[in-house]
């Protein structure tokens, strides 16, 4: 939280307290409870009321006084990189007549959490870990893709925290009219 966001927050929190004290005087003196000592006084607290009123909600609704801390934007900056495909992978076992895809995802941030590729192309959405990364740092995540099939992929991702990248897509061309690894690369666990 900044400088300004705090100060916003003090200030609102100040009206607002303001605001109530004035409030309960007023009410209170109606009541006969709280005996002024000039009769005008209650006239001016109800001046002072609708002046507060007024002001408390054009600072609330233009932006200017905060009474809440906002939630902080997602920290997580993770974006598709490339893929990768090969007729087979150390870590990663795919049928007959399949091939295997790697996806290859960079972070622009430092990530310990554990992260998820949410996979959105149709109901219901799949939840995945991403447990690996190549010897460049890149996230590196594991399927299957029918051989000679193009397939958009459709995902983002999200970490344990619950902060979100992506969405993001790109296209799957295992129809042979890209290079296919004989072997994928070793990855090392996240």
């Amino acid at each position: 939280m900044g400088h300004q966001e705090l100060i916003q927050i003090i200030i609102g929190y100040t009206c607002v307290g303001a605001f109530v004290f004035t409030v309960v005087i007023t009410c209170l003196s109606l009541a006969g409870w709280v005996k002024l000592a000039n009769s005008d006084q209650q006239k001016k607290l109800f001046t002072i009321i609708i002046v507060e009123i007024a002001l408390v909600g054009v600072g609330y609704f233009s932006g200017v006084l905060k009474f809440g801390p906002q939630r902080q934007a997602s920290q997580l900056a993770v974006e598709f990189e490339r893929y990768e495909l090969s007729r087979s992978d150390p870590g990663h076992t795919c049928p007959p007549g399949m091939l295997c895809v790697r996806e290859f995802l960079r972070s622009k941030t430092p990530v310990q959490l554990q992260l998820h590729r949410m996979i959105l192309n149709s109901p219901p959405v799949r939840s995945q870990p991403i447990m690996y990364e190549n010897a460049e740092g890149l996230l590196a995540f594991n399927y299957c893709v029918a051989e000679g099939r193009k397939q958009k992929i459709r995902a983002m991702v999200v970490a344990e925290g619950g902060d979100v990248a992506g969405p993001y897509q790109y296209s799957v061309d295992a129809s042979g009219s890209i290079e296919i690894n004989d072997q994928a690369s070793a990855l090392s666990r996240r």
